[in-house]
């Protein structure tokens, strides 16, 4: 499968079938996570806009670019930041969510982007101070590279509110255009819930943060048990091409290892709780293979706090 030449420094688009593109974020950009793009013949959906302004104008130019039309339905596949911001910016396409979804942008994420308009620029001022200082070459790449985020998120946050989707759906929904159909689909276990989209003849599953490949993966604001059980139903519907809400387009076996990654750090979690260890045992634990080959390892410890959290007895007085 031959991929066009990336066209954007926030992410780089490959082609996964005619007319079906993954848009996987790059890892010093603005996006922040990956998004899709699908060529209904009619219409045009992109799955997930991106945490900035800045990436998402991008992903609306490319869409245009290679489907010849304004997109008319974005679907949310669950509110975290880094996959609804760039919402606002697609004028005139219907939002797709579930109620859950559009409950927590419109509450959540409007309170986060009130304490980012609040609290950036005084994080800024602070990193550029740092960087006046007398610090080493890598420091300063680190602190530029902070910078640079923040002042994306800054132009995200000064911009108009997130939008939540105005179209609700619920369990399942099905949209059909000229050329191809996509099944949209409710899940639940990364958030309470979770929206995968899948392309049933191209055998080709956009699974957002139900599946991350190759990377730690945040798990705090889900249920463990039920992340699981979902994925296992990405299992059985067997797709040969997934693209994951963080990381490269991958085959079943990176939902296998997402599985794996899950109940190994429940088992792992549990076993520190049996031993009355704490959160900060849980943190330290190391890391199962093959997971300690795999990106950001610092939400690892992140992610046994919050097992150990969820495992550990309450005690009542």
């Amino acid at each position: 499968m031959e991929n066009p030449q990336p066209v954007s420094e926030h992410f780089h688009l490959e082609l996964l079938a005619d007319g079906v593109f993954a848009a996987i974020a790059t890892e010093h950009g603005a996006a922040f996570s990956n998004a899709g793009i699908i060529d209904l013949g009619d219409r045009t959906i992109v799955y997930d806009t991106f945490m900035t302004h800045r990436a998402a104008r991008d992903l609306i130019a490319v869409a245009r670019a290679v489907t010849g039309r304004w997109p008319s339905l974005v679907i949310n596949s669950h509110w975290h930041m880094d996959h609804v911001c760039g919402n606002a910016l697609f004028n005139g396409a219907t939002i797709i969510g579930t109620t859950a979804t559009r409950d927590a942008i419109a509450s959540t994420i409007t309170e986060r982007l009130q304490q980012r308009r609040a609290t950036m620029p005084g994080e800024i001022a602070t990193l550029e101070e740092r960087l006046r200082s007398d610090v080493d070459e890598r420091e300063r790449r680190r602190i530029e590279n902070l910078l640079r985020v923040g002042q994306w998120l800054v132009e995200t946050a000064a911009g108009s509110e997130v939008r939540s989707p105005e179209l609700i759906f619920r369990d399942r929904l099905d949209l059909r255009g000229l050329t191809r159909h996509v099944e949209v689909i409710e899940s639940n276990g990364h958030t309470q819930s979770d929206t995968y989209l899948l392309l049933p003849e191209e055998h080709i599953l956009f699974a957002g943060d139900l599946l991350s490949v190759q990377m730690h993966h945040w798990m705090g604001d889900g249920d463990p048990g039920s992340w699981r059980r979902s994925v296992e139903s990405l299992e059985r519907i067997g797709a040969d091409i997934i693209v994951p809400g963080h990381g490269p387009v991958g085959t079943a076996d990176d939902v296998r290892q997402m599985r794996t990654y899950i109940s190994a750090l429940t088992t792992l979690a549990a076993s520190v709780v049996e031993h009355s260890g704490t959160a900060d045992d849980a943190a330290q634990q190391p890391v199962p293979e093959p997971f300690g080959l795999w990106r950001g390892l610092d939400t690892f410890g992140r992610n046994m706090r919050f097992l150990h959290g969820r495992l550990a007895p309450t005690n009542v007085l």
